[in-house]
């Protein structure tokens, strides 16, 4: 079976040719459908790498480099995380991940973020 599919332990499920990701709603919430099918069109599109996807999504990234991957000024990342606002658009700003240090970012944030700035 290729596609998407969430069963009913709330685990989302991407499946293409043979490869299988799974993302659990219980670690990354309303956002594993979102990761899922990011995984999904990145499959299918032959451009999907497991290792890079885990190494960029568990890694905690500083203020700094989140905007760098954002293509946004750490002032304009640091007034998003105030009022979830970014370039007049209200898109809901990463968490910070409090488990790394302060001001840091993890990578999953990021991904559920750039999707979300893609779809406004």
């Amino acid at each position: 079976m290729n596609g998407l599919a969430r069963n009913t332990k709330g685990h989302w499920v991407a499946t293409h040719l043979g490869q299988r990701v799974t993302f659990t709603e219980q670690r990354f919430g309303e956002a594993a459908e979102l990761l899922a099918c990011r995984v999904l069109l990145a499959m299918q599109a032959g451009t999907y790498d497991e290792l890079r996807d885990n190494t960029l999504l568990k890694h905690s990234y500083s203020r700094e480099l989140a905007a760098k991957m954002l293509d946004i000024h750490v002032g304009e990342l640091n007034e998003w995380l105030l009022s979830g606002v970014l370039r007049g658009q209200e898109i809901t700003s990463p968490r910070p991940d409090d488990r790394r240090g302060g001001g840091k970012i993890s990578g999953y944030e990021l991904a559920i973020v750039q999707e979300r700035m893609k779809a406004d």
